[in-house]
């Protein structure tokens, strides 16, 4: 996939929340996030992804945890 740039999801949930890092899974999974390491995901730089991120950033840090919305000209290693 070509893209300009890409928008980075880096995030940190509490210990105690298995249901909601399930769910978190989910959301990522049927966006079509593509996970770089445990709680990094990355999608193509577009405004539908760039809300999306946001709404999963909030959901993320009402559950008590951290997130960081990141947008990145370049990823090394990962196809064009």
């Amino acid at each position: 996939m070509k893209t300009d740039s890409w928008l980075l999801l880096l995030y940190g949930l509490p210990t105690k929340r298995n249901a909601e890092r399930v769910s978190l899974w989910r959301k990522l999974k049927k966006f079509g996030a593509v996970q770089l390491k445990s709680s990094a995901y990355v999608l193509p730089d577009n405004p539908a992804n760039y809300e999306r991120f946001q709404w999963l950033s909030k959901q993320i840090q009402d559950g008590g945890g951290e997130a960081t919305l990141i947008r990145v000209a370049q990823i090394e290693g990962m196809p064009n």
